[in-house]
C-alpha cells in the first residue's frame, strides 16, 4: 500500500511550489548578509547617483564600509571583513578613474559605468570571453581598449576554433583548453554569426545588473526592476546600517514579511505570449483543474520553516532537522500550508528511507533549456539557504564565514538543517511567534486579499493557455469562487501590497532587533534605531499625493488586460495603420501634433537624422496608451530601442522630445479631456519623467474635475495661473513628498537632510519657508528693482523653482540682501539647482530669457549653463507654435 506521502505526492503539480528566485540571496560564504550590503552601497553610490563617478565618490564608498567593519567586535571576523570590505580598494593610485575608463564615448557611457562597478564588487569572470573581460577590468585597460580586445578574441576564436556540429546542428566554438568544453557568447548556434558587442558588454554585467538585481527586487530589498534605477526604505536603510545586528534586523524585516503568492512572485509560465506551445510544458498545464490546484499558500516560508523544527523538536529533539527533499517534496508544496500536516508527512517519508535514485525519479519538473544532459536539478537547497541564512545557521566548512556563527542554533550537514542548540532556538521561536501574531493582526486583510489575488493570478495563466474548452468552462467555474469587488480594488490592493513591501514598519524592525541580540555577538545599543526611521511614514494609498509606481502600473494593467480577453492584448491593426497613414500625409503637408512640421522631414526619425522605420506609443499600449496622434511618434530603430530597452538613457531621449514640444502638459490635456488617459497613465507618466510633479497634481485635478462632468466640456489647467496664495497646494504638496519619500528637485535623494534648510542646513523645525528661486513679483527692496526693473518675475509655480529655507535665510532672499549670493552658492554646491532642474522649466513652464538672465546674475547657474539654456529656450519657442 502507497504510503501517506506517496499518496500526497502523487496529486501534486509539478509547477507549483514555494518560490523566489533560484538564486543565493547572499554570499552565504561571506559574513553576515554581507554581500548585500556591498552591493546596495555600491549599486546606490555609482547606478543610482548618475553624477560623475570620481575619487570623492569612490571614498564616500570606503567610508561607509570602514563605519560598518568598525563595528565588528570579533577579532577573526574583523580580519575577515576588512579583507571583503577594504581591501579591493587599495590605493585609489593603482586603479584606473573611471574618467580615464570612460574613454569610448557617450554611447558606452552606461556599459562603462557598469563594468567599474563589476570591478569594486568584484563580480564577473567565470569561463570563456568573460575571464578575459574582468581580466582585462581589472589590469586598468580602458573601455576602448577592451572594446577591441573582444573583438579581436572573438575573430581569432571564430578563425581557429569554430566547428559545426552535425548532431545538434549547430555552430559552436571549442574552447582551446578544454576539448569537452565549448566557449559561449561569440556565436549565435543557428547561424554561426558573430554575436555584437552590446550583447557582449550586457552578458558581462547580467550577474550585477540583471540576475542580482531581479533578486533583490522580489526580496522588496530593492524596488522592482520596472521602477528603474531607485532605493526604497528598505535598500536606503541598508546603505546607512553602521552595524550587523542592524543590518540582520532589516533583512529578517523582509523575510518575514516575505509571503508565498505575493504580487512580485514569478509567473508560472510565461511562454503564453508565444503561440507555439511547448506541448511537454502544456501537459504540466492540464494538470490544474480543481480548487485546489489554485490555492495560495497563506504562509511566511521563514516562519512556516521555524514551526516545523519546533514541533519536531518537541516531539523528540533527535528528530529536529529539516532535509533538503523534504524541503522540496513536501513543506514547499503544501496550499494551504498545514503544519500538522507537514510534520505527519515528513516523519512518514523518513520511514521510507528513499534510496537516492527513487529521489532523484520523484521530480516530476521537466527539462526546460538544454544545456546539458543532466536532468533537472537544483533550486531548493538555493530556496531553504535563503530562508534560513542568518547567525541562527553555521556551517563548519573552511573558508565559510558561518563556521565564526558562536551563537548559531541550526547546524547545517550534507543539505540537512539540524537544530544544535535547543535552549537558543527555544528562545529564538518564542519571539518569533510573538513576530508572527502582530503580523497576523496587523496585516490581515491584505494577506487575505494577496491570497485571492494569487488564485486569480494562476487562473488567469491557464485560461490564457487552456487549449481545452471542457478545462476552460472549468476554470470559469472554480473563478466564481475568488471573485473581487472591481478593478479599482486591485489597483489598490497592488498599491497597498507595495507600499507594504517597501516601507520599513518601525515596530517589526524594533522586534527583529530585540530577536536578533538573541544569537548576535554584540553588546552594542542601538540608539539609532530612531534616527533610522525619522522619515519613515505609513503613507495612504488613497491620498492625493500617492503615486503608483511603474511596477504596480504595469501589473495592474497586465492582470486586468488577461481577464478581460483572456488572450494576449491585440490592436485592431487595420484601424491603427488607417491613423498612421492619416499621421504621414499630415507630416508631408507640414502638420505633426497639431502645430507646423518642416515636411522635408515627414520620412525621418523625430530625434535624429536616420529614416523613420517604426511608430512608438508614449504611452505603451501594454497599459492602455491611446491609438492618438498625440500618443504616437517616429522613430528609426536605434531610437526605439533605447525607449524599449535602454531606461538607462531613456531620459535623454524625453528631454529632446520635450524640447521639440512632442511631450507638453497641453498635449496630455488634450488626451484627459478626450478621455484617453486616466490617473494611471498619469502615474506612469510622472515616474518616467514624461511630466514633473506639478503637472501630475495639475493634470490629475483636471481628470477628477472631468470625470464629474456629464458633458463634454473641455477642463483647462491652472497651473501656469498667477496665485497670491501662501503656501499654495502645490507647495505643500512638494514639501510633503520631499519630507515622506526624500525626492529633491524631481530625484529621489536618500542622503539629503530633507527636513533642513536648502542653504544653510539648519534644523526647520517647523520654521521653513517656501521660496521662489525666480520670485513671482520680485522684491520690494530698491536695490531689486534697480536690478531687475519693476515688471514682476513671474516664477512659475514648478517643484524646480521651489526651495525650502529657513525664516532666517528666507528674509535674505525677500529683502535681496547681499547675503543671498553666498546663500545661493550653497544651494548650487548641494546641487539642488542644476542645468537638468532649470531645462525642465524651460519645456514645462515656459521660462523665458528674462528668468534665465535672473538666474545667471543671481548665480545660480554659470555662463555655459546659461548658454545651453538660451539655445533650448529658443530651439523650445520655435517648435512649440
Amino acid at each position: 500500500m502507497n504510503s501517506n506521502f506517496e499518496k500526497f505526492y502523487k496529486n501534486q503539480i509539478s509547477l507549483k511550489h514555494w518560490k523566489v528566485k533560484d538564486t543565493y540571496l547572499t554570499k552565504v560564504t561571506k559574513g553576515n548578509w554581507w554581500s548585500l550590503k556591498k552591493y546596495i552601497v555600491i549599486y546606490a553610490d555609482l547606478e543610482v547617483n548618475r553624477e560623475t563617478i570620481d575619487d570623492k565618490r569612490i571614498n564616500n564608498i570606503y567610508l561607509n564600509f570602514k563605519e560598518f567593519v568598525k563595528s565588528i567586535n570579533d577579532k577573526e571576523r574583523y580580519k575577515e571583513a576588512r579583507k571583503y570590505f577594504l581591501d579591493p580598494f587599495g590605493d585609489i593610485n593603482q586603479r584606473i578613474s573611471f574618467d580615464d575608463f570612460n574613454d569610448a564615448g557617450e554611447k558606452y557611457e552606461d556599459f562603462a559605468r557598469k563594468f567599474y562597478t563589476n570591478r569594486l564588487l568584484n563580480q564577473g569572470g567565470g569561463s570563456g570571453l568573460k575571464k578575459n573581460i574582468k581580466e582585462w577590468v581589472d589590469n586598468n585597460k580602458s573601455m576602448s581598449e577592451i572594446i577591441c580586445l573582444i573583438d579581436d578574441k572573438k575573430d581569432y576564436l571564430i578563425n581557429h576554433h569554430k566547428i559545426y556540429d552535425k548532431t545538434q546542428k549547430k555552430y559552436l566554438i571549442a574552447d582551446p583548453d578544454d576539448d569537452n568544453k565549448f566557449i559561449n557568447g561569440i556565436i549565435h548556434k543557428g547561424s554561426g554569426e558573430k554575436i555584437n558587442l552590446s550583447s557582449t558588454l550586457s552578458d558581462f554585467t547580467a550577474g550585477f545588473s540583471r540576475n542580482d538585481r531581479a533578486l533583490f527586487g522580489k526580496w522588496g530589498f530593492l524596488p522592482p526592476e520596472e521602477d528603474g534605477l531607485v532605493l526604497n526604505e528598505i535598500s536606503n536603510a541598508i546603505y546607512q546600517a553602521k552595524d550587523e545586528i542592524i543590518l540582520a534586523s532589516i533583512c529578517d524585516h523582509q523575510k518575514l514579511k516575505l509571503r508565498v503568492g505575493c504580487p512580485y512572485t514569478p509567473d508560472l509560465n510565461d511562454k503564453y505570449s508565444n503561440p507555439e506551445i511547448d506541448l511537454d510544458l502544456l501537459s504540466e498545464f492540464n494538470d490544474f483543474n480543481n480548487i485546489g490546484d489554485f490555492l495560495d499558500y497563506k504562509i511566511n516560508p521563514y516562519i512556516a520553516l521555524l514551526e516545523i523544527f519546533n514541533k519536531l523538536h518537541n516531539e523528540n529533539p533527535k528528530i529536529a532537522y529539516i532535509t533538503k527533499d523534504e524541503y522540496q517534496f513536501i513543506i514547499s508544496r503544501l496550499t494551504p500550508f498545514n503544519l500538522d500536516e507537514c510534520v505527519h508527512l515528513i516523519k512518514d517519508f523518513r520511514k521510507k528511507k528513499f534510496t537516492e535514485d527513487v529521489i532523484k525519479k520523484l521530480d516530476k519538473r521537466q527539462k526546460r533549456r538544454a544545456i546539458s544532459k543532466k536532468g533537472v536539478d537544483g533550486g531548493f537547497l538555493k530556496e531553504i539557504t535563503n530562508h534560513l541564512y542568518g547567525f541562527m545557521t553555521k556551517k563548519e566548512q573552511k573558508n565559510d564565514a558561518r563556521n565564526q556563527h558562536h551563537n548559531a542554533f541550526i547546524e547545517i550537514k550534507e543539505n540537512k538543517f539540524v537544530i544544535c542548540n535547543s535552549d537558543l532556538f527555544n528562545r529564538y521561536f518564542e519571539k518569533i511567534i510573538e513576530i508572527k501574531d502582530y503580523l497576523e493582526s496587523e496585516y490581515r486583510d491584505l494577506y487575505e486579499t494577496t491570497s485571492k489575488e494569487y488564485s486569480l493570478q494562476i487562473l488567469n495563466e491557464m485560461t490564457l493557455i487552456s487549449k481545452n474548452k471542457k478545462q476552460k468552462d472549468n476554470l470559469e467555474r472554480i473563478r466564481k469562487n475568488f471573485v473581487r469587488k472591481n478593478n479599482e480594488a486591485f489597483r489598490l490592493f497592488l498599491n497597498d501590497w507595495h507600499q507594504y513591501f517597501s516601507s520599513i514598519d518601525a515596530d517589526l524592525l524594533e522586534k527583529t532587533i530585540l530577536l536578533n541580540q538573541i544569537t548576535y555577538p554584540t553588546d552594542n545599543q542601538h540608539e539609532d534605531l530612531k534616527k533610522l526611521i525619522i522619515n519613515i511614514s505609513r503613507k495612504d494609498p488613497n491620498s492625493f499625493l500617492f503615486v503608483s509606481p511603474k511596477s504596480v502600473i504595469e501589473r495592474f494593467f497586465k492582470q486586468i488586460s488577461k481577464e478581460r480577453q483572456g488572450k494576449k492584448l491585440i490592436r485592431e491593426s487595420s484601424d491603427f495603420n488607417k491613423l498612421k497613414k492619416q499621421i504621414e500625409n499630415q507630416r508631408k503637408k507640414g502638420i505633426y501634433h497639431r502645430k507646423k512640421f518642416n515636411k522635408e522631414d515627414y520620412d525621418k526619425c523625430d530625434l535624429c537624422i536616420n529614416k523613420k522605420q517604426s511608430v512608438h506609443h508614449l504611452i505603451p499600449v501594454e497599459i492602455g496608451g491611446p491609438d492618438h496622434e498625440l500618443n504616437l511618434i517616429f522613430l528609426c530603430k536605434e531610437c526605439h530601442d533605447i525607449f524599449t530597452n535602454d531606461k538607462d538613457n531613456l531620459i535623454t531621449k524625453i528631454n529632446e522630445l520635450k524640447k521639440l514640444s512632442l511631450i507638453s502638459n497641453k498635449n496630455y490635456q488634450i488626451l484627459i479631456n478626450k478621455k484617453l488617459i486616466n490617473q494611471n497613465h498619469l502615474d506612469y507618466l510622472l515616474n518616467d519623467k514624461y511630466i514633473n510633479f506639478v503637472e501630475w497634481i495639475d493634470l490629475k485635478r483636471i481628470i477628477k474635475i472631468k470625470e464629474r462632468k456629464t458633458l463634454d466640456k473641455e477642463i483647462s489647467s491652472t497651473r501656469l495661473g498667477a496665485t497670491n496664495s501662501r503656501w499654495a497646494r502645490p507647495m505643500r504638496a512638494v514639501f510633503k513628498r520631499r519630507i515622506d519619500e526624500s525626492i529633491i528637485m524631481g530625484k529621489k535623494i536618500t542622503s539629503y537632510n530633507s527636513d533642513k534648510c536648502d542653504s544653510c542646513s539648519k534644523n526647520f523645525n517647523d520654521d521653513h519657508e517656501c521660496h521662489h528661486m525666480i520670485p513671482k513679483s520680485g522684491s520690494t527692496s530698491s536695490d531689486f528693482k534697480k536690478d531687475y526693473g519693476d515688471e514682476p518675475m513671474l516664477g512659475p509655480e514648478s517643484e524646480f523653482n521651489y526651495l525650502y529655507l529657513c525664516s532666517e535665510c528666507h528674509k535674505e532672499f525677500t529683502h535681496h540682501s547681499p547675503k543671498r549670493k553666498k546663500l545661493a552658492s550653497n544651494i548650487v554646491k548641494k546641487g539642488l539647482v542644476t542645468y537638468e532642474t532649470v531645462f525642465q522649466m524651460v519645456v514645462s513652464n515656459d521660462l523665458n530669457e528674462r528668468q534665465l538672465d535672473f538666474l545667471l546674475k543671481e548665480g545660480f547657474i554659470n555662463e555655459n549653463c546659461h548658454k545651453r539654456l538660451i539655445d533650448d529656450y529658443k530651439t523650445y519657442s520655435q517648435n512649440s507654435t
